[in-house]
Parts: C-alpha cells; sequence; structure tokens
C-alpha cells in the first residue's frame, strides 16, 4: 500500500493539553507587551502636554510687562514690571508652574531681598519642593529652558525615605526692569 493515500494517524487531544499553557502564556506576554507599549506612548503625551502648559503657564502671566526694552538687551531676556512685588510675584508663577509640571511638590516659596544691578534689579526667590529624582530632572530642565532665564543661586537636595525622595531648597534669581510706577 501507498503511504500517501492513508494520513498519518490523529493526534489525541490530549496530548495537546501540554501545550495550551505555553500558548496561552504567549498571547498573554504578546497582549501585554502591546499594553506597554500603549501606556509608555501615553506617558510621553501627557509628559509633553504638561512640559507644554507648564511654559504656557510661565508665559501666561507677565507681570505689568512694559514694552520698551533697554538698550542692548533683547526684550525676552529680563522682566519688565511696575514694581519689585510685581516682578517677585510673576517669578513666582513661573517657578511654580515649572515645579508643578515637573511633578514636584511645592513646600515653601520665600521672597527674597532684591539686590541692585543698574539698571536693572535682581529678583530672588527660595523654594523647596518635595519629588523623585525624575522630578527634580525635569524641574532643572525646565528652568534651564525658561525666559527670560531663571539663574540658580543656590542648590542643596537631601535625600527621604531610602532615596526614593528628594527634599530640594532651590534658589534662583532673575534680571527685572523695574518701570518705578507702584500699583494702585
Amino acid at each position: 500500500m501507498n503511504r500517501a493515500v492513508f494520513p498519518a494517524p490523529p493526534v489525541r487531544r490530549s496530548a495537546l493539553w501540554p501545550l495550551l499553557p505555553i500558548l496561552l502564556a504567549a498571547l498573554l506576554a504578546v497582549a501585554g507587551w502591546n499594553y506597554l507599549e500603549q501606556r509608555r506612548e501615553q506617558l510621553r503625551l501627557l509628559e509633553k502636554q504638561s512640559v507644554e502648559l507648564a511654559q504656557r503657564l510661565a508665559g501666561a502671566a507677565p507681570a505689568a510687562v512694559s514694552p520698551e526694552p533697554s538698550p542692548g538687551r533683547r526684550m525676552d531676556e529680563i522682566l519688565y514690571a511696575d514694581s519689585e512685588a510685581l516682578a517677585a510675584a510673576d517669578l513666582q508663577s513661573r517657578l511654580t508652574a515649572m515645579i508643578a509640571a515637573g511633578g514636584a511638590r511645592l513646600q515653601t516659596v520665600q521672597i527674597l531681598d532684591a539686590g541692585d544691578l543698574p539698571p536693572f534689579r535682581v529678583i530672588r526667590l527660595e523654594t523647596r519642593f518635595l519629588g523623585d529624582h525624575e522630578a527634580l530632572r525635569r524641574v532643572l530642565l525646565a528652568l534651564e529652558g525658561q525666559t527670560p532665564p531663571l539663574l540658580p543661586d543656590a542648590l542643596s537636595v537631601r535625600a527621604r525615605k531610602d532615596g526614593a525622595q528628594l527634599l530640594v531648597d532651590l534658589e534662583v534669581s532673575a534680571l527685572a526692569k523695574i518701570t518705578g510706577e507702584e500699583p494702585q
């Protein structure tokens, strides 16, 4: 007899049962991988949106901006305000938005005495916030790319809870041109 005419004996169903968990595990691994990729993409999108929001918030509330730039300086390199208090409030709102967008939790913000650098004033703030390493990285990157530039004067980082959380003290300054008109 010719073997080609007769098919091989059928495989018993009981022989397939050991393969079922392997097949199921492979399907779950593929589905899990796709789910993780979707989550990573959502996190990237959320991070991008939070940075864009922080930039919009930081740029949306200028304190009594005066249209005339000082000779020799670009207008976006310094703060323009009617008083030191308004310049400090503007700087505080920018810094608060950066910290929140970075994923850190703000604890305190203190306005320090302004310095004099004629014809400008140096507006200084001290802040303390709590966050992880990634939040600190995002805050420092936002600080670096801020316009007008915010200059870090002092940075102190202490680890809490096995290094997972950081307590950060940050002192920041910015140049401001005060027009001299006090708000009513």
